[in-house]
This record gives C-alpha cells, structure tokens and sequence, in this order.
C-alpha cells in the first residue's frame, strides 16, 4: 500500500496519516488514551474497510518505531477480549489467502495482526495458523514456490520470527512430513537462511533440538538433488546457491561464538556429500554456457 494514500475517515484522531500518528505516538507526544479508543473501534469494523486499514498500518508502523514496553503496554490496551475475538476470525489462513491475489497488501496486513496476537498471549493460534496456512499451499510449494514465495517469506520473517526456538523447530518437524518434489527444496533452502538471519545464533546454533531439524533439512536438500535427474535447472541453481549463502552464514556464526561443533555437525560430517553436489552444479553450469 502506498504510503501517500490519506484516511480521511479517521477524524477522531485528527490524523489522516497512520504513519506520522504511530511515530508521535510512540514518542508520548498523542493522546494514547484517545488513540487506543480510535483503534479498537477502527479495528470492529468490517476486513479492508478503510477504517480498518488505517488500524492495522498504524499498528504495523508503532510495531516498527516504538520500545519493546510501550508496544506491550498498547498492545495490553488494544487487543481486549472483544477485540481478540474479531480478529482471530479475520486473520484465519483462508482470508489471508482469499485476498493474496487480488490485494496482496490485504494479506499482508494480516500477518501483522498475527504478530499482535502473539504479543496479546495467542501464540498457540498463530501456531495452529501457521502450520494450516503452509499446508494449504503446499502444493503451490511443491509446483511453483514463486506464486507464494511472498507470503510464506513475509510468514517466517514476520510472526514466525517471534516464536521461542523449540516452538519453531515442531512447527519445521510437521512440515517436514509433507511430500516435497520440484520446488520444495527451494523453498526449504530459503526459509533455512531466513531463520539464520531472525533469530540470534546463540539461540539457534546452541540449541541440540534446532540443530538437528537443520541437519534434516539440509540432508532432504542434498538427498533429493543428488536422487533426482530431472530437476528444473533454475530452481537447482538457486536451491545451491542458497545452500551455498546458507553455509557461509553457519561457518560464520560458528566463528563468532567459537564454537565449531555446530558447523562440524551441519557441513564438515558431509563433506563428499557437498563436494559432490557442487560438482554436479558446475556440470550443469557448464552446459548451459555452451548452450
């Protein structure tokens, strides 16, 4: 959504920019008290109103500018038992994929509304959504990760991100179980870098339950490209390349915390396997060039 569109509809805050009212807000110079008011009332009315919209990019915007107490303490005094209510329904995975074609945006803004409820105490919803979401479009997965690449990774950097590790690495345990053909392995590369860029490496790389699902993940990465011959050639080469950036970002943070069990774990046990891989990439690579 443009950031020059206006909301002349939201009169009680004397604003018509979300955007300017969350950064004076989240430097104390509004009256919350009135905000807080406007909002839930903004947010009861009907999906994609306009009302509504304005709700939800102030609230994306304070989320951005303001402190860690004060997106609590609005958070605590926006979302009450009514407001969470409404919103559970209206974020449920079948409107943000109803609206995914035709207003992206729309799907978007309801991610943001699942990072709320986190912070309002819903994660085992957000949990259950998340899951239910992916498995809606995993066959989108499997054909043509690209048709959805942009709500899965708006998924996993957005509500994702804030999920404790453990909760994370079950939610990665249940996807695994799906089929995974064709594009798949992109899909499972990508999110592995996503989750090395989110979450801190102490978090990740010291934690035995997370780095086992990586290593899983990565061996159904290096398994299938190596058993299969038929591989679209450019979901291949992307797939390694974000192997490749995955690996670099692992030994890195191995370095930083000096602490190379991890890395010997994930890379240097599967030495031959990798060596093999990259291998076959340049095979392929060199074809295409005398192509």
């Amino acid at each position: 959504m443009s950031k020059t569109k206006t909301y002349k509809e939201a009169k009680a805050l004397k604003y018509d920019n979300p955007w300017v009212l969350a950064w004076e807000c989240s430097r104390r110079k509004c009256d919350l008290d009135n905000v807080v008011e406007t909002i839930k009332t903004f947010l009861l009315e009907p999906i994609g109103s306009n009302k509504y919209l304005f709700a939800i990019e102030f609230l994306r915007s304070f989320k951005a500018d303001a402190s860690i107490d004060r997106i609590i303490d609005l958070t605590s005094a926006v979302f009450d038992e009514q407001i969470v209510n409404k919103i559970v329904k209206d974020v449920h995975p079948d409107n943000i994929l109803k609206y995914y074609n035709d207003k992206m945006y729309l799907s978007m803004d309801l991610l943001t509304l699942w990072e709320y409820l986190i912070i309002a105490g819903k994660r085992r919803i957000i949990e259950d959504y998340s899951e239910e979401l992916i498995n809606k479009v995993w066959s989108n997965i499997n054909d043509d990760y690209t048709s959805i690449k942009d709500i899965i990774e708006a998924l996993f950097y957005g509500p994702l991100s804030m999920f404790p590790v453990n909760a994370l690495v079950q939610l990665l345990s249940n996807i695994r179980r799906y089929s995974c053909e064709k594009e798949c392995i992109l899909f499972k590369s990508r999110i592995l870098n996503i989750l090395i860029d989110t979450y801190s490496p102490k978090d990740t790389l010291h934690n035995p339950k997370f780095i086992n699902i990586i290593n899983q993940y990565i061996s159904d990465i290096i398994g299938y490209i190596s058993s299969n011959t038929n591989i679209d050639h450019r979901t291949l080469l992307s797939t390694v390349n974000e192997l490749n950036i995955l690996l670099e970002k692992l030994r890195f943070h191995c370095n930083e915390l000096k602490d190379y069990k991890p890395c010997y774990m994930l890379i240097d046990s599967r030495h031959q396997e990798i060596h093999n891989l990259f291998k076959k990439i340049m095979e392929i690579t060199n074809y295409l060039i005398k192509e």
